[in-house]
Formats: C-alpha cells, sequence, structure tokens
C-alpha cells in the first residue's frame, strides 16, 4: 500500500474475532496494569514548551497518568521497572456519545498535541460522538524517561543533507545516518533507575505502542477503541488491530507507513533487532 492511501475499515467485519478471546480479556501477568483508574486534571503540568501552553490550558482538556511495565516480557516480577505515560483527553461534545478515538500519528509527534491540537470541522464533528484521545508513547512528551538523540546543532546539520535511497550509495548513507541518530540515542538518554540504557531502548517500539494502547483502552473502561493512525500512526494502528482485533470499533489509515525496521533496536549497539528491513528501503519513520 503506498503512503498516500487512505484505508477505513469496518474492524467487525474485516477481521476475524478470535473466539477463546473475550473483549477485555487481561492478558496474563498484567492485572495490575488492566484496570486502573485515571485521575483527570487540568492539563497544566503537561506543558513543556511554549507553544503548547495556549493549547493545553483549554479548559475543556483532561490530563492524567497511566502505568505501564517498562518490559512486558517480565511484567510478573513485581520489581521489574514500570514506566509512567501522559494521556490528554478531549470529552465528546454531543449527548449522544458512541466511544473514543484514539489518535496517533508521526514517531516524533507528541500524542497530547494531536488532541490538544485539534481543530477543524472534521475534528469537532468527530468530537460530537466521541472522545478524542492522545497519548505520548515511549520516551516522548510526559511518558516515561525521555529520549535524547541529536543536539541543535546536530539537528540543523541533518535538516540540510538530502539523503536519497535511490542509489547503493544513498542508501548507505541513510542507514549510516540512521545508525549515528541511534548511537546518540544511547549516549544521550538518561534511562529510568533500574534500566541500563541500551535495554531501555530496545523496549521502544511499535510493538510496545501497541499493548501500551491496550492498557490505555482499559484504563479508559472501554471495550472497544476507534483509532486514527496518521504516518508511523498507521503502523501502530495496524499492530493493534493484528495483536488485539475484538477490541478495535473501526479504523482509519491515513498517509500509511510502510512496514519497516524499529531503528532504535535494529541499530543501537547491544539490543537485539526484531523486525526484518523493509525490502523497499529504511523506514525512517521509526524512532
Amino acid at each position: 500500500m503506498h503512503a498516500n492511501h487512505r484505508c477505513v475499515l469496518d474492524v467487525g467485519r474485516a477481521v476475524r474475532r478470535p473466539q477463546a478471546q473475550s473483549l477485555g480479556a487481561v492478558p496474563a501477568d498484567l492485572e495490575r496494569f488492566y484496570g486502573q483508574s485515571l485521575a483527570w486534571t487540568s492539563c497544566d503540568e503537561f506543558v513543556v514548551e511554549e507553544y503548547q501552553r495556549s493549547a493545553y490550558l483549554n479548559a475543556t482538556l483532561e490530563c492524567a497518568h497511566f502505568l505501564v511495565p517498562g518490559d512486558y516480557s517480565d511484567a510478573a516480577d513485581p520489581d521489574s521497572p514500570v514506566l509512567s505515560f501522559g494521556v490528554l483527553r478531549r470529552k465528546a461534545t454531543g449527548s449522544a456519545r458512541i466511544g473514543v478515538v484514539a489518535l496517533t500519528r508521526g514517531a516524533k509527534d507528541l500524542g497530547t498535541d494531536l488532541v490538544a491540537f485539534a481543530s477543524g470541522p472534521d475534528k469537532r464533528q468527530l468530537n460530537e460522538s466521541f472522545d478524542l484521545v492522545g497519548f505520548d508513547q515511549r520516551g516522548m512528551g510526559a511518558s516515561g524517561a525521555r529520549i535524547d538523540c541529536l543536539t541543535d546543532d546536530e539537528i540543523t546539520a541533518m535538516r540540510r543533507t538530502d539523503q536519497r535511497t535511490a542509489t547503493d550509495a544513498g542508501l548507505a548513507a541513510a542507514t549510516a545516518e540512521a545508525a549515528s541518530i541511534s548511537q546518540g540515542c544511547a549516549v544521550k538518554t538518561v534511562p529510568p533507575d533500574g534500566v541500563d540504557v541500551q535495554t531501555y531502548l530496545g523496549l521502544i517500539g511499535t510493538r510496545e505502542a501497541a499493548r501500551d494502547l491496550d492498557v490505555l483502552r482499559s484504563a479508559l473502561g472501554e471495550d472497544q477503541l476507534s483509532l486514527v493512525g496518521q504516518a508511523y500512526g498507521s503502523r501502530v494502528a495496524r499492530e493493534y488491530v493484528e495483536k488485539f482485533p475484538d477490541r478495535v470499533r473501526a479504523m482509519i489509515l491515513d498517509g500509511v507507513a510502510s512496514s519497516g525496521v524499529d531503528q532504535v533496536a535494529d541499530y543501537t549497539p547491544g539490543t537485539r533487532p526484531r523486525s526484518k528491513p523493509s525490502t523497499s528501503g529504511p523506514d525512517r519513520a521509526s524512532r
């Protein structure tokens, strides 16, 4: 599917539902994370950049924190690291509320920003019947230990380059750039207490984002979510519907990103690659 395609799915008809799993079933070893009670407050504390201030102080917005396991494979251990995530909600404005729409977009976009700055007639119409919800993914904004990879000067220098992948030399240059960025992440990021930086970076990717989203679904008290996934967010939405098909009411994928590598895992020294590179070239949507 090309990147400029939009895909709208009624998941109830498009996906065969597994018979063994009921809506809202709690995955093994995650009982302490499912069914959390969210304490909604104003969004003042979520403001980390000046551009956010006017939008986040809107009285119609609510913010909260929820907890997820740092490592889902080790979630049963009560001493395993736990991450705190930020979520922002714009409650449905109409009287006939249907449910929740979760918004996800590019790997560099804060989910809370997507909802805080949601505007236009389409968003207002959607918000009449649905709560709009966005959460900051691992290592971003109000969620977990923030990932730092590049200095301001390095970002400026990178923006001045024009990487092309139509030739072997261009592909090699783009791959080297991705490896350099990931090495910068390993050097500059301060991980949570009790976790080394390489392990932390290896726990950040599309699969984790999808599982974190399901913890949020449970915390919101919803049996199902409707999803809007744009760019890299389309990968999160696809991963979610593949893993939790009966928990998706409907889904829109816009600017669909190809399935590629989780570059943090594949390029950070000491981490184990968890996905095969895309045959269409490197996927630069990943962090």
